[in-house]
């Protein structure tokens, strides 16, 4: 199961946020977690993508290297960046149907955790508007901020 920073199962973590006191966006989270729960999150996923390759062999007397549509394959492969480097990984055409699917979920999730990220977004600006309505409603009644005292003396300038 996923777990958060709190090593609480991520689910719970979500509804927690989703149900969150003063929440305009509490609706839209909860919508989100179900979504994510019913969308296919669970399941194995992959960055990267997966390629097919037909190419030419070039050896003496294979029709590949005087016939234009003859070719070898296909060949499939996955690729993916690491840390700046490209990983890839020969695959047989059963793998590649399924690290297709893989990949297929990888982008749906990508896809869906960009909207979360944009619905929480919201939500903290949200928040912080409301504070900020706040602060001017204080400003409008009167009410002054506390100055900070010095933390030290101030210096005696000696010629």
């Amino acid at each position: 199961a996923l777990v958060d920073s709190k090593r609480q199962p991520l689910e719970k973590g979500l509804g927690a946020v989703a149900s969150a006191k003063n929440a305009p966006f509490g609706h839209a989270s909860t919508q989100l977690l179900h979504e994510s729960q019913s969308s296919g999150w669970s399941g194995p996923m992959r960055r990267g993508s997966v390629s097919e390759r037909y190419v030419k062999c070039n050896k003496a007397g294979c029709p590949c290297g005087h016939e234009d549509n003859a070719r070898h394959g296909p060949y499939f492969s996955v690729s993916r960046v690491v840390k700046g480097r490209t990983q890839s990984r020969w695959l047989d055409g059963e793998q590649a149907r399924l690290v297709r699917q893989q990949v297929e979920a990888g982008q749906r999730f990508r896809k869906d955790l960009e909207a979360y990220w944009q619905a929480c977004e919201r939500w903290a600006d949200a928040q912080l508007n409301a504070l900020e309505a706040t602060s001017q409603e204080a400003a409008k009644k009167g009410a002054s901020k506390q100055r900070s005292k010095p933390r030290s003396s101030p210096r005696s300038k000696r010629s």
